[in-house]
């Protein structure tokens, strides 16, 4: 449905988004004074994954997010657990750094968590829907250092699926999650050529002086350790280490899909504990031996 897509685009203010369109299991009435746009195009027609309305009335109580995978758990006071997933994301061949990224409060909530990263919270879902966003996507030339600006980027409009929340308890706000996957470049590049500019450097100081050189020197005929100015000698130059911390320049940064699943928690049999036998103590002689 359109009637939510400005609505939802107005109050969730923290999606980098040009435009949105929500299905959500609340149905508002559209507003008389805001324009309404057709929405754009999924990306898939087909949504995986279960559907959002099975976490309407729901009572949230700790969102977790994952260190090593782009992967957003949420706990609920039921003893369900749902969890926000990235389309087409293998663990085994991760391809491209994928990442979750969500609007301004969800976010603060995870920083404050540290590194648990763990938030304790009790929220409860008022609404949650599949929205479809459009945003900028880019590529560059990994050499466009070299290149004249503007000419070695390109840049499309890209569809994704992000996740709607609506809780009843912060005024009806919505919050987005949705998927990033972005290339940087490598800085070992950026090393090794830096390192090979001062390899070259100092070869080019060593070099042993030309006779001629010798010659026309003004320290000729002189005892160089009694001049005011000596000349440095070649090992005393030290060559400048490359700085290794500079940002990594971003090269390449898309949008993916994200999903919605509930986690299957299978059960955990308690393993057999081995005590260890205890002597049984039947006569005071047991205690001497």
């Amino acid at each position: 449905m359109t009637s939510d897509s400005s609505e939802a685009s107005s109050e969730c203010g923290s999606v980098p988004s040009s435009s949105t369109s929500l299905q959500s299991s609340e149905t508002p009435p559209p507003s008389p004074t805001k324009p309404r746009r057709p929405p754009p195009v999924p990306r898939r027609l087909d949504s995986i994954g279960d559907d959002p309305s099975l976490l309407v009335g729901k009572v949230l109580t700790r969102l977790s997010r994952s260190a090593n995978h782009p992967v957003l758990t949420l706990d609920f006071a039921d003893d369900t657990s749902f969890q926000i997933l990235v389309d087409g994301y293998d663990p085994m061949h991760p391809g491209l750094p994928k990442s979750l990224e969500m609007d301004a409060a969800l976010q603060a909530l995870l920083d404050t968590a540290g590194t648990s990263g763990q938030a304790r919270v009790n929220f409860t879902v008022k609404a949650c829907a599949l929205i479809t966003l459009t945003d900028k996507a880019f590529h560059s030339d990994r050499s466009a250092t070299v290149r004249p600006a503007g000419k070695s980027e390109q840049r499309w409009d890209q569809n994704h699926t992000g996740v709607a929340l609506r809780f009843a308890e912060d005024g009806g706000g919505w919050h987005c999650v949705w998927a990033t996957l972005a290339d940087y470049e490598d800085q070992s590049d950026v090393s090794n050529r830096t390192q090979s500019k001062g390899t070259k450097e100092e070869k080019a100081s060593s070099k042993p002086k030309d006779s001629k050189d010798e010659e026309s020197s003004p320290f000729k005929g002189r005892d160089r350790k009694n001049s005011q100015n000596p000349a440095p000698k070649p090992r005393d130059r030290k060559i400048s280490e490359p700085s290794l911390s500079r940002p990594a320049t971003c090269v390449f940064r898309s949008y993916d899909d994200v999903y919605i699943r509930k986690l299957i928690r299978t059960p955990h049999t308690p393993r057999k504990q081995h005590k260890p036998k205890q002597r049984t103590i039947g006569s005071l002689e047991d205690i001497t031996k």
